[in-house]
């Protein structure tokens, strides 16, 4: 699965690469993200966590059947809740900010607001959409897990 969404970004580089202003490829970057270079200083160097970052919070996720975690593919943390995705679970796991489980969004299956595997996702203030390598869908969700709807073979247009 890792792989696969290497393969859809390198081909979406190369698609946009081959265009002279593509701002599809730049809105798919987050404005809440801040980028850290850290430049290799070297296999005998130490680099402090302290010299990147200001605070740490450390949240304890609850803990039941229905939110077990065991490998996180990717996690963000929007409007006071925590969405998590994790390789072994079909759904999208979503948490408070204080880290109680609330509930999860989408569900694997072939049905009409179902998809085939959950690839990755963003969460923005449009709402949460789920992405599904193949068939290539993105399916859209409100922020408390209802089906919206779903769009087919997403094309990035430069």
């Amino acid at each position: 699965m890792i792989r696969s969404v290497k393969l859809f970004f390198l081909l979406l580089m190369i698609y946009c690469s081959s265009c002279n202003n593509c701002t599809s490829a730049k809105k798919m970057i987050p404005n809440d993200i801040e980028i850290i270079k850290i430049v290799f200083p070297g296999q005998d160097s130490v680099v402090y966590l302290s010299d990147f970052v200001k605070n740490v919070k450390v949240i304890p996720l609850e803990f039941s059947d229905q939110s077990i975690i065991g490998a996180i593919e990717k996690m963000k943390v929007h409007n006071d809740r925590i969405y998590i995705h994790d390789r072994h679970h079909p759904s999208l796991l979503v948490f408070d900010i204080e880290g109680k489980f609330l509930y999860t969004i989408g569900s694997l299956g072939k049905g009409k607001e179902e998809y085939v595997d959950l690839t990755s996702f963003e969460v923005n203030d449009k709402g949460v959409f789920i992405y599904s390598y193949y068939p290539s869908e993105i399916h859209h969700y409100d922020y408390e897990g209802k089906y919206l709807d779903r769009g087919e073979k997403v094309i990035f247009q430069c």
